[in-house]
């Protein structure tokens, strides 16, 4: 079985939906903050089969009714898989020392001719350990994983705007497609091409119905 892409969906977990008290009346969404307020936040989750499956038929349904067992069943089944999906990252975070920031927008200025960290500390004045250490404070993460988050992102934006396979792991910097694919598959759940193909079943679904 394939792994549906990753899809950006717009949600909050503390969000409930509700039912009217009016028969035939729609859904609405509603935010649920324990202090009151609508806060909301945007999360991009990993969109399973079943979770894509339940995403079509809602949008082919448009408005589902309390008053219809099948749309009451429908919403259950949606809520739950949306609760359960696992979020990814939505963007790398920029450390805020000036001197790994000069890093860090040196290694996204050039993926494909990016030098290795040292050289990149040396042209920005700075040692190693320094920004190794900036990173994890102010990022959370080695130097090495941001960088592995920044180029992920970059090969969903190509791959979204359909280069192929080949022309993406080259572009990001890998010296051959079969590392690329990997790190994708461990990351997405799915390699490059079936992702691509899933998102554009997923869009023909929904262009469709």
């Amino acid at each position: 079985m394939t792994t549906a892409p990753t899809t950006r969906w717009t949600c909050t977990r503390t969000d409930r939906i509700n039912c009217s008290s009016r028969p035939g009346a729609p859904w609405k969404s509603q935010p649920a903050a324990s202090d009151g307020s609508s806060l909301r936040s945007l999360l991009v989750i990993r969109v399973a089969p079943l979770l894509r499956e339940l995403i079509v038929e809602t949008v082919a349904v448009g408005r589902l009714r309390a008053s219809n067992q099948d749309h009451r069943t429908l919403q259950r089944l949606l809520v739950r898989q949306i609760e359960r999906a696992p979020s990814l990252s939505t963007g790398v975070t920029m450390p805020v020392d000036a001197r790994a920031l000069a890093v860090a927008e040196a290694s996204m200025a050039n993926y494909r001719g990016c030098p290795p960290l040292p050289s990149l500390c040396r042209r920005a004045g700075v040692s190693v350990r320094t920004v190794q250490r900036a990173f994890q404070r102010d990022c959370g993460v080695t130097f090495e994983l941001w960088r592995r988050q920044a180029r992920l992102l970059k090969a969903i934006e190509l791959l979204a705007g359909g280069a192929s396979v080949k022309e993406v792991a080259f572009e990001i910097g890998y010296e051959g497609p079969s590392t690329f694919v990997e790190m994708f598959r461990q990351t997405m759940g799915a390699t490059p091409k079936a992702w691509v193909s899933a998102l554009a079943g997923l869009q023909a679904k929904m262009v469709h119905q």
